[in-house]
């Protein structure tokens, strides 16, 4: 006696019944093709597509149920076929007699069940991925770090900002935008876990270190309420430059370019914030200078 193969089930007659249930997926939906039926069902395949012909169906119930579909002979032929549903099977098997039939019935409806038991698992399980992604993307649009981030700074390689004049900006953001700041904790905690390429550096300036973040720096808001107050007009006057130490000019040339940033297009921004970058070396190196005499 052969030995039994476990995927496989047995008629009662003892007959074994050859393979398994092949089913696919198609529009979502599980489908056997009707080669396969002939396989199974000990049928010739144009059999099968003749009864398929013959059937006294609607043609709504056949164009849902029975997808004209082709293959490819031995002969390298394309002939056609078709893919079932779970009803297009069962109408079309529903003539079909004998116990290798009956088998056969059984065991392709426990497939149908079972795929779409697991598409039905899947989709759920899908379904409930992209409600957390959607609830992730309405607080990443409700978080106004990310607001920020992305509508007042500048992220690049060259930015450079103190932690405090950020925050100070975050702020003012915040309250040209008429929104809650977030504690200056939680706003670093934030920027640092979107912004993974920020660092931060402490330099030396003025004899005292300071907390400087590397690869951002903010631009004030081209489009803030007129009820926040702007800030003062820049000093023109030519004594500032004459008559002040390095240390004064550089603070003042910092000034004006963040007070004349707003005014300025999106790319001479950008050239302005690698000027204030400089200014911030020059500071730096005067530290030095400084202590080494």
């Amino acid at each position: 006696m052969a030995e039994k193969n476990l995927a496989n089930s047995h008629t009662s007659d003892n007959s074994s019944v050859v393979s398994s249930p092949t089913l696919a997926i198609a529009d979502g939906k599980p489908v056997v093709s009707s080669l396969t039926i002939a396989e199974h069902f000990g049928k010739r395949h144009d059999d099968v597509l003749k009864k398929i012909k013959q059937l006294d169906i609607p043609d709504d119930f056949g164009l849902r149920n029975f997808a004209e579909s082709s293959y490819v002979n031995a002969q390298n032929k394309e002939m056609p076929c078709y893919n079932l549903t779970r009803d297009g099977f069962a109408y079309l098997v529903m003539g079909f007699t004998g116990k290798k039939a009956s088998a056969w019935k059984i065991r392709y409806l426990e497939a149908f069940n079972t795929m779409e038991e697991e598409l039905l698992r899947i989709q759920n399980k899908t379904s409930h991925n992209q409600t957390i992604q959607a609830i992730s993307d309405c607080l990443i649009r409700d978080n106004t770090v990310h607001a920020f981030i992305n509508e007042a700074c500048e992220i690049a390689s060259w930015g450079r900002v103190s932690k405090t004049e950020l925050y100070q900006y975050y702020k003012l953001f915040c309250e040209r935008n008429d929104e809650l700041a977030m504690h200056r904790a939680r706003f670093f905690a934030d920027l640092y876990s979107m912004l993974k390429d920020v660092r931060e550096t402490r330099p030396r300036i003025d004899g005292h270190r300071c907390r400087m973040l590397l690869g951002i720096a903010p631009y004030p808001q081209l489009d803030a309420p007129s009820k926040v107050p702007k800030l003062p007009a820049p000093k023109t006057e030519p004594e500032i430059y004459g008559h002040s130490s390095p240390k004064n000019s550089i603070a003042t040339a910092k000034t004006i370019i963040f007070q004349n940033l707003e005014q300025l297009p999106r790319a001479e921004r950008q050239a302005m914030l690698m000027a204030y970058d400089a200014l911030i070396e020059a500071e730096q190196v005067l530290s030095v200078e400084a202590e080494n005499e």
